[in-house]
């Protein structure tokens, strides 16, 4: 994929002959790479994400890359630097609050560490991540572009995108969880062996969507698909995803996975 930073560096002409398609370009770059302010969309939304119901929504609305950390941290109870940022930011886009991101590391990985470590080491980035340390960056979440970019995984990290990421084996049993047909996983196979891992993810979503209305930033930020998928499961007399209560609804296709979930506590 050629990102448009790149781009304008190889057709520098185009500052000059053409001020606004190298504005253009500059707002492309900052909408693949860095994404909607998603922090602020989930401040719309009238639910909060109340930290008891965070399996349910892990489950039913988190994009494949968030949901396998997810599932890492609640069964391994710790996350290597960069799945933490990468989840971190997820979550405060989602709606987390800063307390609740710290009670939920805080109570994972003091299954593993005593607390004054967990305090030590992890407290500060959590913080420094919803811009309450250093120089008080607020940080937004990172979009699908960055994820890719970023390095791949060793044997003891989980993070970057699975539709990269993950062996054809490993794809096809995390699909045949979802219970998805034959015809399906075969279509989202044939688009990560041939690198489309951000229509892989579309599809993945449409597949697991039957009743979507709006995908349009899905396969372009974590936080686009889990704000769809919302919309796609709110009641309808409840537009844009805004729930009327804390607790999001449970589709009956994902009941086992929400099951599985319960029981890594």
């Amino acid at each position: 994929m050629m990102f448009p930073k790149k781009t304008k560096k190889i057709l520098p002409y185009l500052e000059e002959s053409n001020e606004c398609l190298a504005e253009y370009l500059d707002k492309i770059d900052n909408l693949f790479l860095c994404g909607k302010d998603y922090t602020k969309i989930s401040m719309q939304r009238q639910a909060k994400i109340n930290l008891a119901d965070i399996d349910i929504y892990a489950a039913n609305h988190y994009p494949l890359c968030m949901r396998e950390m997810h599932k890492q941290v609640r069964q391994n109870h710790h996350l290597k630097h960069t799945g933490r940022v990468q989840l971190g930011l997820f979550l405060k886009g989602i709606g987390v609050s800063l307390e609740d991101a710290v009670k939920f590391w805080r109570t994972e990985f003091t299954k593993k560490m005593p607390n004054d470590k967990f305090e030590k080491n992890y407290s500060y980035t959590i913080r420094h991540s919803y811009g309450k340390e250093g120089k008080r960056t607020d940080y937004t979440p990172w979009s699908c572009s960055r994820i890719l970019v970023e390095s791949s995984p060793t044997a003891d990290q989980v993070h970057g995108c699975p539709f990269k990421e993950y062996n054809e084996r490993h794809l096809r049993r995390l699909f045949m969880e979802f219970q998805l047909p034959n015809h399906q996983i075969e279509e989202i196979i044939d688009k990560t062996k041939g690198k489309h891992y951000q229509v892989a993810c579309r599809q993945f979503f449409l597949a697991t969507h039957p009743n979507t209305k709006d995908a349009d930033d899905v396969g372009i930020h974590p936080n686009g698909y889990f704000e769809a998928s919302l919309n796609a499961n709110a009641p309808a007399d409840n537009k844009n995803g805004k729930y009327s209560n804390n607790k999001p609804r449970t589709p009956h296709s994902q009941m086992t996975q929400n099951t599985q979930m319960s029981q890594m506590n």
